[in-house]
């Protein structure tokens, strides 16, 4: 039970009598509700007339989070007064996405982040101290009951963030989704080609307008969006290189725009295929052809302030989306014999990963090639070992499966003579 509160006069165990100094501007009063049975303060803000109150159960804790309500304003940080344990869910979910996720978020993440917590269902109405272990665990299991798992376990985890966020601003002590076990997902190889089909495929799409976005792919190892963000003076053709440093996305709520790339570790130089440089050369003069057609009306795209010229471009000068890239990989792919319903822009780098692993390039150099921030995601990606597991089995024979020269014993003969 909170302490008993005593008055201003306060006597104190020698019989003498004090008084509570007066409280500064802006403090207002520290009282004891009885119909509540917990200690409040009341304060009101620099620039402000409505009175703010705290709560808590001990005169000290009221006293120290009222201190901190008029300490955060001051610093220009606005004490957090608009949720509480009576916030529902789904309104803080909707605050956490305008003000925190999308100030930290790509757009094509925060549209996805936001259609996962679309399926909150009936937890957006519920308070958030009703929320608990076993209401969390049961909302997963009826999404098990019709989504993959794999898709339950990215909704988790963007419902997570929402709670987590939750508890740094004190409206719930812990999170309690983090008791409830992920569900189970089987990872699945992705879909690869050989070198053989590689070599077809980039024959095959030779001439097409998208053709070296193409061998961008399967060369270089770029993301989709990292190849149609580039500008020409991102590539140098003589020296074959491309630097990446924006990438072109579309969302259903942007639509077609530049940003930044998926990850820091795309950023910087890579190196471009002498097939790539070709093809990139041939292209640079159809585009300026195009532009030539266009005249006034082709586009003026900029990123960060400056004007920029897309190597890539539509036939009327706008941004190319991914879709275009999937298009054309699973029309040409069909008519070679492939298996167009699992051909996609991100085979192109899993194929050069899993090709140049099975040819004997290291992890870390395949990382830093395709521009993985982490060499565990690049060993993610490939699909086969290929002779790798033999070839190490005989390094290990040879270096291991040999008896030391002092060591060996001479085979008797008992007097019969051998041949040497």
């Amino acid at each position: 039970m909170p302490r008993k509160p005593n008055g201003k006069r306060v006597v104190t165990i020698d019989g003498q009598i004090s008084v509570r100094a007066k409280n500064a501007n802006g403090e207002g009063s520290v009282f004891f509700a009885e119909s509540e049975g917990s200690w409040r303060a009341s304060y009101v803000l620099a620039g402000e007339t409505k009175r703010r109150y705290a709560q808590a159960r001990t005169r000290e804790q009221v006293v120290a989070k009222r201190d901190l309500a008029i300490a955060n304003a001051a610093a220009g940080r606005p004490a957090v007064t608009r949720f509480s344990d009576r916030t529902t869910i789904g309104e803080l979910t909707v605050a956490w996405l305008s003000t925190v996720a999308r100030h930290r978020m790509r757009s094509s993440t925060l549209d996805e982040t936001a259609k996962r917590l679309g399926r909150l269902g009936e937890l957006r109405s519920l308070p958030i101290s009703d929320l608990t272990t076993e209401t969390l665990t049961a909302w997963q299991s009826r999404l098990l009951d019709r989504l993959a798992p794999i898709t339950v376990v990215g909704t988790r985890k963007s419902v997570a963030q929402v709670l987590n966020w939750a508890v740094e601003l004190g409206v719930i002590d812990k999170n309690p989704i983090i008791k409830v076990r992920p569900a189970k997902v089987v990872p699945k190889t992705g879909f690869v080609l050989s070198v053989d089909d590689v070599a077809r495929l980039l024959a095959a799409t030779e001439t097409h307008r998208y053709g070296p976005v193409v061998a961008l792919l399967f060369t270089s190892g770029l993301r989709v969006s990292e190849a149609l963000g580039l500008s020409w003076d991102d590539v140098d053709l003589d020296e074959a290189t491309a630097m990446v440093r924006r990438c072109a996305t579309y969302t259903v709520s942007t639509g077609k725009s530049l940003g930044p790339p998926k990850t820091k570790g795309a950023l910087g130089q890579h190196f471009l295929a002498p097939g790539t440089v070709t093809k990139l050369r041939t292209w640079k003069e159809r585009q300026a052809a195009e532009r030539l057609g266009v005249g006034a009306l082709w586009p003026t795209h900029v990123y960060d302030g400056q004007r920029i010229d897309l190597v890539f471009t539509a036939p009327n000068g706008d941004l190319v989306s991914r879709q275009h890239i999937d298009t054309l990989l699973r029309r040409v792919g069909g008519d070679i014999g492939l298996d167009a319903s699992r051909l996609g822009t991100h085979t192109g780098r899993r194929s050069l990963i899993t090709a140049l692993y099975t040819n004997g390039v290291a992890l870390d150099d395949i990382q830093h090639h395709i521009g993985h921030s982490d060499s565990r995601t690049t060993a993610g990606y490939v699909a086969s070992l290929g002779n790798r597991p033999r070839q190490t089995a005989a390094i290990a024979a040879h270096l291991m499966d040999r008896r030391p020269v002092d060591s060996v014993v001479p085979i008797p003969t008992n007097g019969v003579k051998t041949d040497g």
